[in-house]
């Protein structure tokens, strides 16, 4: 073979995939539609929609494709080939993946037909034929059910032409979606939005190319004027006549709306077609005979519905002899459990038909599964394995898992015992009911799980490798095990905290105010101004010095092409930081406030705050979920704060809402009857979530809290709280964010924040964290190295150590430590605490001279200290760019919009 053929031959790269167009782009990966988004310089309001509409065309995408997977999935099964090669195990086993997505989609349309038959049985069959095919996905039909639910039909409708109005009549801007077609934003809108305008006046439809369909919503066009169309409705027995026939009536194509031109609807890729309940050809959405007996048949999930449908025409014996002697039309969406449910009731036996189905049924169904309609599709496709997974994952499915009982049998066997696997069970053993029991007293005891699987009465539940260690588990060569020692603790805390001797703190009313408020500031580091060492050169012969250098440097060394929001992100592990957080005295006052009293923490390695003028610094949150933290307690122990390095002023500071803490239950039973959403780990408390009523109520308000220079502050987790903003002077903060370790010394107390382990190697490494302490994913909020001239402050003590990862809480010379600190008698704290601060500002010393000749060394001219020792301007001095995210316009994106920190 010639060169020549050979190359015609070789392998050639295809051209990578369109995932996506938009805004006229062609994107090929989510990474390239982040950078795009990235480069549009917007408001945050405008930046959100393009997200949500990003967000919207991939669901359709993916669903679209999940529809395609599963005809496949279907024709294939039904194709019968694989019958004459491999048993059906082995067909399901080899096909298991793709029965689950045609599960998921079968399940979508259940739901949709759900909304579809509320509407009807609300606004009568034919209104709801005559729009239905303008909803092009599931949402929006749930959205149609919502406006069902509430609103006749005249006022769900101008609800909907209300809220598209307000969309469509908006000035055109960055962001905002004009499309004169109904869209999913108008439907949520209308269903959670009452539009209080001056009503639709024609002059202004028609001059905006606006007209009414002959639905009555407002379509592109104009060849109709106001009013709209007189509606035909359907007295309320027409509207909720039961349907005879086998399935569903057929749903109205696009000629059903004869005055609404060809551009009133968006043009969409064939491949995502609308999710609306099918013709009378397809029997996945046939209707469910009328019998009384079988109305709970229509809420069955869908892998039972598919399941027993594919073992029911897969035996062509069966087949044969009920299509001899049955109508199936009758039943052709009956499922195993449908007719497990007659069987139990002996409904069977009152319809011949029945009888039959039951009896050709009963041999082919055996092997299915029998999960009930309480465990969600995402759940099933976990637990088609027992393979590992990962501790968030694993707390997120027993989440999923809550409201079902194996013991009642909502769980089928085979699923058990998978679940049993991930969680860690012992399984090989047990019967169904003894895995039943223990996989339900899991699940009830899932948000203290390392709890569960350490006590005496429960840890033989579990394998070695999936609880902590007892000591007699590795005992090997030692001869007896040692009894564990508890947690060094004080008896007295207000006795312990004045032995502390602190200069300038009123213990009894800091503790008083804390009980009252949530929230205190206290003057920890004074000492970082007043201490003087002998080391370094006058000027810089103080912490606070080392510092303000520090953060001039790591500034000099932050990219100029981002808005940093006022964030110093590339300082997570200063010199100063690591003082801090390794600070005895703010570790004990950290405990003391502590509702558990848990003395076992770590500090989370987190970025500074450098606010100048013109920042916008604002912002309002809260750093746990109120639903959770009010019926859970998860994150109720996790106090945080701040340490402050400059003198805040009322506008710029921290703001409160101070004694929220008293009020967490009554707050969440608000925003639970207001339907208010469960929100994520970290929940923006904007004036909706807490309103002025709420305020006044509670007798709160927002306020603010400035620090002085050497100031801590140190706030409850119930607290909302936020920054005032823009910044109008420069602010340095720090955030050294003590999380407490639960019993099994690797848990930490938000198991989405990672482990002990990933938080040690974070600060051996001296990088960022895995998460955010909520367990808030930290995309762009972290470096994504060590920086190259950090030096790790170490030699300050055990505690030091303890709170960084270095020593374990239980290393004997960490508790000798603590005995000391947390004393009640004599004057050893006292002395403790002198010879600590004399120790760590000779070590700061010794460290940030190794970091100045470090960073000269690495940056050669391009060094902060380099050109200041040399009189040469920083800003002169040009950052690299970053090739691989310059886009095709030779603009480098921003990044920093993601949601912001807490403070």
């Amino acid at each position: 073979m010639s060169n020549r053929q050979q190359r015609a031959l070789a392998p050639r790269p295809a051209e990578p995939q369109v995932l996506l167009s938009f805004q006229n782009h062609q994107f090929h990966g989510a990474r390239e539609i982040q950078l795009y988004i990235d480069t549009l310089d917007w408001s945050p309001q405008a930046r959100w929609e393009v997200q949500r509409e990003v967000a919207e065309l991939l669901m359709q995408r993916h669903e679209a494709a999940q529809e395609e997977i599963a005809a496949y999935y279907h024709w294939v099964h039904q194709d019968l080939t694989w019958s004459q090669v491999i048993s059906e195990e082995e067909f399901n086993a080899s096909m298991e993946e793709l029965c689950d997505v045609a599960a998921e989609v079968e399940w979508r349309r259940n739901r949709s037909r759900s909304a579809y038959d509320m509407c009807v049985e609300k606004w009568g069959r034919s209104i709801v034929d005559s729009f239905w095919h303008l909803l092009t996905n599931q949402r929006m039909h749930r959205f149609a059910q919502t406006l069902a639910l509430r609103y006749d039909h005249p006022s769900a409708i101008t609800r909907i032409n209300e809220a598209m109005w307000a969309r469509v009549s908006q000035p055109p801007s960055r962001g905002k979606k004009l499309h004169k077609y109904l869209m999913q934003k108008d439907l949520e809108n209308a269903a959670t939005i009452s539009y209080a305008g001056k009503g639709l006046v024609p002059e202004e439809l028609r001059a905006a190319g606006l007209m009414f369909g002959s639905h009555g919503l407002l379509v592109e066009g104009t060849q109709q004027a106001l009013p709209p169309p007189q509606l035909n409705i359907l007295p309320a027995e027409e509207q909720t006549q039961p349907v005879t026939d086998a399935t569903s009536a057929e749903l109205p194509d696009d000629q059903a709306m004869t005055d609404v031109s060809p551009a009133s609807s968006p043009r969409l890729d064939p491949a995502l077609s609308p999710l609306v309940p099918r013709s009378s050809s397809n029997r996945s959405i046939a209707m469910l005979p009328s019998s009384p007996a079988l109305e709970s048949a229509r809420s069955l999930s869908p892998h039972d519905r598919l399941s027993a449908r594919r073992s029911f025409l897969s035996d062509t014996s069966d087949l044969s002899t009920a299509l001899s002697n049955v109508s199936l039309s009758r039943f052709a969406d009956l499922t195993g459990d449908d007719i497990a449910e007659l069987e139990n009731r002996g409904l069977d036996r009152d319809d011949p038909e029945l009888a039959d189905i039951v009896d050709s049924h009963q041999k082919s169904v055996r092997r299915n599964c029998r999960c009930s309609v309480q465990v969600p599709p995402p759940a099933k496709v976990l637990l088609r394995n027992a393979k590992k997974i990962s501790e968030n994952h694993l707390l997120s499915l027993l989440g999923a898992l809550a409201t079902t009982s194996p013991v009642e049998g909502t769980i089928c066997y085979h699923h058990m015992v998978n679940l049993g696997g991930k969680i860690g069970l012992l399984t090989r053993h047990l019967n169904k009911h003894s895995l039943a029991e223990r996989i339900d007293s899991v699940i009830a005891n899932r948000m203290a799980l390392d709890d569960f699987r350490s006590a005496d009465r429960t840890y033989h539940y579990f394998r070695k490798d999936r609880r902590p260690v007892r000591p007699e588990d590795s005992l090997q060569i030692y001869r007896m095990k040692y009894i564990p020692p508890p947690p060094v603790t004080s008896d007295n805390w207000l006795l312990t905290l004045k032995n502390l001797r602190l200069p300038g703190i009123d213990v009894d009313a800091a503790c008083e105010a804390w009980e009252l408020d949530g929230s205190i500031n206290l003057p920890l580091f004074d000492w970082v101004f007043t201490m003087v060492g002998g080391e370094m050169a006058k000027p810089v012969n103080t912490l606070a010095k080392i510092a303000e250098m520090e953060w001039s440097m790591y500034s000099f060394h932050q990219r100029k092409d981002q808005k940093s929001l006022g964030w110093l992100r590339s300082m997570v592990h200063g010199v100063i930081q690591q003082i801090v957080r390794q600070d005895p005295v703010y570790y004990a006052w950290y405990v003391a406030l502590r509702p558990d009293r848990q003395s076992r923490l770590i500090s989370y390695p987190y970025y500074a705050k450098y606010a100048k003028p013109g920042d916008n610094t604002f912002f309002r949150h809260i750093d746990v979920n109120v639903k959770r933290l009010a019926e859970e307690n998860h994150g109720a122990n996790m106090v945080q704060g701040s340490v402050s390095l400059t003198d805040e002023d009322h506008r710029n500071c921290t703001t409160i809402v101070p004694g929220m803490h008293h009020h967490t239950e009554a707050w969440n039973e608000r925003l639970r009857e207001k339907g208010f959403p469960d929100g994520g780990k970290v929940q923006d408390v904007g004036p909706q979530m807490l309103t002025d009523q709420d305020l006044a109520d509670f007798q709160s308000r927002w306020t603010t809290v400035p620090c002085r220079a050497g100031d801590a502050r140190i706030t409850m987790p119930h607290i909302p709280h936020g920054s005032t903003g823009p910044s109008t002077i420069e602010r340095r903060t720090m955030l050294p964010w003590y999380v407490g370790i639960q019993d099994d010394g690797e848990t930490l107390e938000v198991p989405e924040g990672g482990t002990w382990s990933q938080l040690s190697q974070a600060h051996r490494d001296m990088v960022g964290g895995p998460a955010t302490p909520s367990g808030l994913s930290v995309l762009y909020g972290t470096i994504p190295y060590r920086f190259p001239a950090a030096v790790a402050v170490t030699g300050l003590g055990a505690i030091s150590d303890a709170l960084v990862g270095r020593l374990r809480w239980d290393d004997p010379m960490v508790r000798q430590e603590q005995s000391i600190l947390f004393g009640t008698e004599g004057h050893g704290a006292e002395e403790y605490i002198r010879k600590w601060r004399k120790r760590a500002l000779k070590r700061a010393e010794e460290c940030f001279m190794a970091v100045a000749e470090a960073e000269m060394q690495l940056f050669g001219e391009r060094s902060y200290f380099y050109c200041r020792r040399n009189g040469i301007p920083l800003d002169s001095i040009q950052g690299d760019r970053v090739a691989a995210e310059i886009d095709s316009k030779g603009e480098l994106p921003v990044h920093g919009r993601e949601n912001t920190p807490a403070e």
